[in-house]
């Protein structure tokens, strides 16, 4: 919104941080930034809200696909949501957006509770270049370890 731009805007300049960061108004479907523009997007919450909207699959993937759009090759992009991955089939089924896709969770404070009582999510999205091998996208094996703010660490091997 208007007002939530003026706020960061107001709250940066406060911060001595214009020189690094700026906030624009626009609809994420369709960004007016330029293609490879940026190395990161932060998204929280962005993806939830726009799988609020009534036709869901559509916007997710219009959404998904600009971000792979102004993202450099190697670029990421870190999406918190609420919801696990059999809600956000979008980001799970990346691939065709041009990413790869590492998927760590984490658990919220107490004192915030997540819709279906679990785990908050953290899709990090890398967006990959063409292969020398045929014009087929790159794709790679990510493996993290992850530790949880309960103090649990585990393994997680996904293949993108």
């Amino acid at each position: 919104s208007h007002n939530c731009v003026q706020c960061m805007q107001k709250a940066t300049k406060a911060a001595n941080l214009t020189q690094y960061m700026s906030f624009h108004k626009m609809d994420v479907r369709k960004m007016e930034f330029k293609s490879n523009t940026f190395d990161v997007i932060i998204d929280k919450g962005t993806l939830d809200c726009v799988m609020l909207t009534g036709d869901s699959a559509t916007a997710a993937a219009s959404y998904l696909k600009e971000c792979a759009r102004v993202l450099n090759v190697g670029g990421q992009a870190a999406i918190f949501s609420l919801y696990g991955p059999e809600k956000r089939e979008m980001c799970v089924k990346s691939k065709e957006f041009g990413f790869g896709l590492e998927c760590k969770h984490f658990r919220m404070p107490e004192a915030l509770e997540t819709p279906d009582g679990g785990p908050s999510h953290l899709y990090l999205l890398t967006k990959v270049g063409l292969s020398t091998n045929k014009g087929e996208l790159a794709t790679t094996t990510l493996s993290s370890s992850s530790r949880r703010l309960d103090g649990d660490t585990e393994k997680e091997k996904l293949k993108s």
